[in-house]
């Protein structure tokens, strides 16, 4: 199962709860935010931690040059 079939089949599970309309207090969100980044590099041990949750057998990683 790739990432895209994993994201419609959980968006496909769920049920709508609500709608309307929120605002976002942008100084508050960054404060916030900040709290919750990875340390440098601790990205990709969440991408593989991703993998193994879903049961990948394969991470590929490509980086662009620019």
């Amino acid at each position: 199962m790739n990432l895209e079939e994993w994201l419609e089949r959980e968006r496909s599970a769920g049920a709508l709860d609500s709608s309307g309309q929120f605002t976002v207090d942008v100084a508050k969100a960054r404060v916030k935010l900040a709290h919750f980044l990875l340390q440098p590099g601790l990205y990709l041990a969440k991408f593989v931690q991703f993998g193994v949750t879903i049961g990948c057998k394969l991470i590929e990683i490509k980086l662009d040059g620019t």
